[in-house]
């Protein structure tokens, strides 16, 4: 018996149209509805018609990454579940900066009065008085050198520091980032002067110097009772 091609593709298009129908017809196919998106990304409006079901799903159907420091509201594994629904992109820029906070700072990235970009390096660490082989730290002393300059002091001014507290902020900070707002570990993605990470710890924009400050200090007064509490681990773990 010979069967023609168009008679076999007829057969199969017929049974494909069968089992689609029974999928239909028993509920097993899911139908997706499409939303009204409304994107303010740094500002810039957008509408999409998605079927997108998170935020995350989202950004990457129409191609918006987050770069360090960047927030997203509702964050990523939130999920689109209404008809017109609000996405805000904040992205963060790195603070403009005229003058170095830190001499040694200058000298290291370049010095100059204008604004400067991002500085994508592993963080230079300062100078540090090391413990004799076998003997530990002397953790009821305050950081042996203060090297603080009127850029450090309106920082941690405004960030609500206590003067009595800036000589540990001023050791943490340069062995942390070296007081450059900008910094970003390039191996952890940790940022800005208090090297955050994530950045999107830091509420605002972990590039700002007083931002950063208030998270920082925020974060010592939680998990070490304070500042020279988190100078005393510092010493021993070299990080905090």
């Amino acid at each position: 018996m010979r069967v023609s091609v168009i008679g076999l593709g007829a057969v199969v298009a017929v049974a494909g149209f069968l089992a689609v129908s029974e999928v239909l017809a028993t509920g097993e196919a899911e139908e997706v509805e499409r939303r009204t998106v409304v994107i303010y990304d740094g500002g810039q409006k957008r509408v999409v018609k998605t079927d997108a079901r998170t935020v995350g799903e989202l950004l990457e159907r129409i191609d918006t990454s987050l770069a360090i420091g960047d927030k997203v509201a509702p964050e990523e594994d939130v999920a689109i579940d209404s008809n017109t629904y609000y996405v805000n992109i904040f992205r963060a820029t790195p603070y403009r900066i005229l003058e170095w906070a830190d001499a040694r700072t200058a000298r290291l990235y370049g010095e100059g009065d204008g604004p400067i970009s991002p500085h994508l390096y592993d963080v230079v660490q300062g100078e540090e008085e090391e413990a004799s082989a076998g003997q530990s730290p002397d953790m009821t002393k305050r950081p042996p050198t203060i090297n603080l300059t009127p850029l450090k002091i309106q920082w941690m001014s405004a960030a609500g520091i206590p003067e009595a507290d800036w000589a540990y902020v001023d050791h943490i900070v340069f062995r942390e980032s070296s007081w450059n707002p900008n910094a970003v570990n390039r191996s952890s993605g940790a940022c800005g002067l208090a090297q955050a990470f994530p950045c999107s710890k830091v509420p605002g924009n972990p590039f700002d110097p007083v931002d950063s400050l208030k998270w920082q200090y925020g974060y010592v007064k939680a998990r070490y009772g304070g500042y020279a509490g988190a100078y005393a681990f510092w010493q021993r773990n070299r990080w905090y």
